[in-house]
């Protein structure tokens, strides 16, 4: 019997390529968004370390003190929008990369469904063959 060839296999190879490109893309994401959150806890860090310090200790200037609070707060709500930014992002990402892999199930169900159609063709074309067999053996013994 011929070997078992799947109609769409050029279709498969193609969905999963797409499924592994918007993993990447996610994967990217993703890692902005670290990098982001990276930068608000270091601002926020800085700011809490501000405020453990004497506000003299701003060259004795209280306001010089209150102007730096003010600025990485500024920088922080900055930080804050780029994040939404990115989380908008990340959550098209995700839902592009779930119809990606939907999309690539659904060839690969046919797939499968395809080869167990084959393989129960093969089965059954394997048994008529050994069903001949037989009944030509009965029959050349009948004959003798």
């Amino acid at each position: 019997m011929r070997k078992f060839e799947f109609r769409f296999e050029t279709v498969l190879k193609h969905r999963t390529i797409i499924e592994e490109m918007k993993a990447l893309a996610l994967g990217r994401v993703e890692h902005e968004l670290s990098e982001c959150d990276d930068r608000i806890a270091l601002l926020q860090a800085k700011v809490k370390e501000t405020y453990s310090h004497s506000p003299m200790s701003f060259a004795g200037d209280p306001l010089i003190r209150e102007r730096y609070l003010e600025a990485l707060r500024e920088k922080i709500r900055h930080e804050n929008i780029i994040r939404n930014e990115i989380m908008t992002r990340l959550n098209q990402a995700r839902t592009e990369l779930v119809k990606a892999r939907q999309d690539r199930e659904s060839i690969d169900r046919i797939k499968q469904n395809d080869l167990l159609i084959y393989k129960h063709e093969a089965l059954k074309s394997e048994q008529d063959t050994l069903d001949d067999i037989a009944s030509i053996r009965a029959r050349r013994r009948d004959m003798k």
